[in-house]
C-alpha cells in the first residue's frame, strides 16, 4: 500500500456504510417530496423519513 494512505477501521467503515445508506435515503425521499405534487404524499414522504432518522438515532445510541 502506498505511503500516507489508511484504509478506515472496521467500525470507521461500519459508520461510513451508515451514513451513506442514510444519504442515499433522503436523496430518495428529496426525489419523492420534489416529484409530488399532491399534500397528502409530501406529508407521508415527510414522515417516512423522520421515522427512518429517529430509529438510526436509537440505533447510534444503542451502539454508543
Amino acid at each position: 500500500m502506498a505511503a500516507g494512505i489508511q484504509l478506515p477501521g472496521n467500525n470507521e467503515t461500519i459508520d461510513l456504510q451508515q451514513q451513506v445508506a442514510r444519504l442515499q435515503a433522503l436523496l430518495e425521499a428529496s426525489r419523492q417530496v420534489h416529484s409530488t405534487i399532491r399534500e397528502e404524499e409530501v406529508l407521508e414522504s415527510v414522515l417516512r423519513i423522520a421515522v427512518r432518522e429517529l430509529e438510526m438515532a436509537e440505533i447510534g445510541i444503542a451502539h454508543v
